[in-house]
């Protein structure tokens, strides 16, 4: 029924099955990670990830993946330092969503946190307080729109 299989090679040797090869995709990596809502004065804070990287120069919650055998709260008061500057004062479970990328599923448990101190970006290159629906309008990716609806408005 193809319009091209008199000029076609495979139809001719009779092989067109074959065509086009499939890739076999490698199998996606599970990645457990950390979010952080931080709010000051009803602000969340929104950060922008490195341009080369996962989700790259978009803005995003703070946050990173769990080393091996680390909870999420010892995570997340990791991420705090390294990250961010700040100490993690107490932090609650705001829920959990998963997200699939073509190499990476992804499992964010998303904390709601109380810091102290001030804020020192280490990983990101900028950083921007903003009210709940104001950071879905912003150049997020799709999980980070997924945790941010987690959030009580």
């Amino acid at each position: 029924a193809c319009p091209l299989s008199g000029h076609c090679g495979a139809f001719a040797q009779g092989r067109q099955l074959e065509y086009p090869v499939v890739k076999t995709r490698r199998s996606a990596r599970h990645v457990t990670m950390v979010g952080l809502a931080i709010w000051s004065e009803g602000k969340l804070l929104m950060v922008r990830r490195p341009e080369h990287g996962l989700f790259g120069g978009l803005f995003d919650l703070p946050g990173g993946e769990l080393s091996s055998k680390e909870s999420a709260a010892t995570a997340a008061r990791r991420i705090a330092i390294e990250r961010l500057g700040l100490q993690l004062s107490s932090a609650s479970e705001s829920g959990v969503v998963t997200h699939v990328l073509t190499h990476r599923r992804i499992k964010l448990c998303l904390l709601s946190c109380e810091v102290s101190g001030s804020l020192k970006l280490q990983h990101y290159t900028a950083h921007r307080w903003a009210e709940q629906q104001e950071a879905l309008g912003l150049g997020i990716s799709t999980l980070a729109k997924k945790a941010i609806g987690l959030l009580p408005q």
